[in-house]
């Protein structure tokens, strides 16, 4: 329930970021774009009650009363209407588009003081760009029979060499490096602190992160790309790490040779929910 803390814009050739932490109004000129009619076509991605809502939420906005809703396409609708998946990396790998959404800067922390990183800057201008390229190829995939639909098609194509001449390769071999190099100072920590006196053979994941070297991994990561040691990221590596409870915390250990090939071991019959574990973190 945290309000807006960034709203992002694109158009062919720019995209624009406006950080809205801790406003309680919405700026006019961005409340006159929102409601503007159907001369300015506003191009959305899943865009559902609960935006809506926290659009009231943040700014005292009422969507249903200052919209016109006919202005807005939304680009997940289009896709389910063509069995197309609706995800925004998933359907930019549909159409073969060089779209890098790494999942830790999308969680990340969007209203930190110090200002958004290099990376959450490119992952929000790339949001809102894609969303307006995504548009196109959807309508090209399959056209719409409407007159503004083909309006829009046409319109798209005109900036469509201008919009695929911005777009660059991408991989993620600085996110693979750094998550490795982390993974195996994670590995070194559990081992050490589940060999300590009283540890019973195992330690938690609060001890993890307060372990001086992963701390000190953990800040290496948010020169290239935030990778957060939590439930997520033991999962991702269940081939060395078995977590668990026991007396309501999340606990870890190192993976042995004769351990199941499940992917968590829960003791107790009160075991949270995964997602209440990603809380607890």
């Amino acid at each position: 329930n945290n309000p807006i803390a960034l709203m992002q814009f694109a158009c062919w050739d720019s995209a624009f970021l406006l950080r809205t932490t801790g406003c309680e109004e919405m700026p006019s000129w961005l409340r006159e774009f929102l409601e503007s009619g159907d001369d300015i076509v506003k191009v959305t991605a899943s865009f559902d009650v609960a935006d809506q809502r926290k659009l009231h939420g943040s700014f005292s906005w009422d969507w249903d009363s200052k919209a016109t809703t006919s202005s807005y396409v939304d680009i997940a609708e289009l896709a389910v209407e063509r069995d197309i998946p609706y995800g925004m990396l998933k359907m930019a790998n549909f159409f073969d588009i060089p779209m890098l959404k790494l999942k830790a800067v999308g969680s990340s922390n969007w209203a930190r003081e110090a200002g958004l990183t290099t990376q959450q800057r490119d992952y929000a201008a790339d949001d809102a760009f894609f969303q307006l390229f995504m548009l196109g190829k959807l309508l090209e995939h399959r056209p719409a029979e409407t007159s503004a639909a083909q309006d829009i098609l046409q319109s798209w194509r005109v900036t469509r060499s201008a919009m695929e001449e911005s777009m660059r390769m991408v991989d993620n071999s600085a996110y693979r490096t750094s998550f490795f190099e982390l993974r195996e100072v994670v590995r070194h920590a559990v081992d050490v602190l589940s060999k300590a006196l009283g540890s019973g053979g195992c330690t938690n994941i609060n001890d993890v992160n307060r372990f001086k070297a992963v701390q000190k991994a953990v800040l290496a990561t948010q020169r290239t790309c935030p990778i957060p040691v939590n439930a997520h990221f033991l999962r991702q590596n269940s081939d060395s790490f078995v977590i668990f409870f026991r007396d309501g915390q999340l606990r870890v250990r190192l993976r042995l040779p004769d351990d199941s090939d499940e992917e968590d071991v829960e003791e107790g019959p009160e075991a949270p929910s995964e997602e209440d574990a990603v809380k607890l973190v």
